[in-house]
């Protein structure tokens, strides 16, 4: 009797046993880690991969296409953008280059007004006016106000080695040597160097200088000191100088590139009566004052004249 009943109670335990592994094997929660556990371990998890997904698409996403002409910039590099699908091309600390695009502008509602104060007539082929120094004399004309900007650079980044221009005599106006206290002296030989004074390194000594600098130079001493170059050459600083009776100068004040190589540039120019240092526009594009080398012919024409094929010029005061 006793020995039955052990029979049937370890029946009773043994079926519990079974219904505990057969619930097991076929729940929802424990029979996907029992029966496909390594399949389910080599899978990536979804969120995982979305994330990369995203992550992918963002990187893809090209660059926001900024307006050519931002109103609201103040200097150079700030106002004006480059074109779709260019880019400025680098620049060293303390470069030409840095030096002009981080120039300060006037406001974009800002005028272009001649040596005494005067507005100018005819603004509709300015794009932005410089803040450049403007003496208070009829001396800074084209070539003078391109004079002006390398003498602001160099001196700006004491740089006094590179500061000199040359006369129409041929005679060398060197910085150095007026900033030691040597003044100019002009006669019926040229221009002779006259102990002056002492060691001056001041703004006002500086202004002076220019002065003395803009009362003997021209267009005609400025393509002296520079080299005719080629429009796939074209490089910040570059100029186009126009010698004789109608003188004038633009210098290329900034440069892009796009991936194929291909150049775009902006001109800026003083002009005669003397007048601010200004941006112009390009008479081909109306709301686009980049000018594209692979456009340019000669003569090139600008909302303030044309330059001739042989007028494009590299300075060597910046070599």
């Amino acid at each position: 009797m006793s020995r039955r009943r052990m029979h049937e109670k370890d029946a009773i335990v043994l079926a519990g046993l079974l219904g505990a592994v057969i619930l097991l094997l076929f729940s929802p929660l424990w029979g996907p880690m029992i029966w496909k556990g390594p399949e389910l371990a080599s899978q990536p998890k979804v969120s995982s991969g979305s994330a990369v997904k995203k992550e992918e698409k963002k990187q893809e996403e090209p660059e926001e296409q900024l307006p050519v002409v931002d109103d609201t910039g103040m200097t150079l590099a700030e106002r004006i953008n480059p074109p779709e699908g260019y880019r400025r091309s680098e620049k060293e600390q303390g470069s030409f280059t840095e030096f002009v695009r981080s120039y300060n502008l006037k406001k974009s509602t800002g005028v272009v007004k001649t040596w005494d104060g005067t507005k100018r007539e005819d603004q509709s082929g300015v794009k932005a006016v410089f803040k450049l120094p403007l003496a208070k004399e009829n001396l800074q004309w084209g070539a003078g106000t391109v004079m002006r900007l390398y003498g602001e650079y160099f001196w700006t980044n004491r740089q006094f080695d590179k500061l000199s221009f040359q006369f129409s005599d041929g005679f060398k106006a060197e910085y150095t040597k007026w900033r030691e206290g040597f003044r100019i002296r002009k006669d019926a030989t040229g221009s002779i160097w006259v102990n002056g004074g002492e060691l001056d390194e001041s703004r006002e000594n500086f202004e002076q200088y220019m002065h003395t600098v803009l009362t003997y130079t021209s267009a005609a001493t400025l393509e002296k000191e520079t080299k005719k170059i080629k429009k796939n050459e074209i490089q910040v600083g570059d100029i186009f100088l126009k010698t004789g009776t109608t003188s004038d100068a633009a210098v290329i004040v900034d440069v892009c590139e796009n991936e194929a190589g291909q150049k775009a540039f902006l001109l800026a120019k003083g002009g005669s009566p003397a007048e601010q240092f200004h941006l112009l526009k390009n008479p081909t594009h109306e709301e686009d004052p980049w000018y594209y080398v692979e456009e340019l012919t000669y003569p090139l024409a600008t909302p303030e004249g044309t330059f001739e094929k042989g007028t494009l010029r590299h300075p060597v005061y910046l070599d």
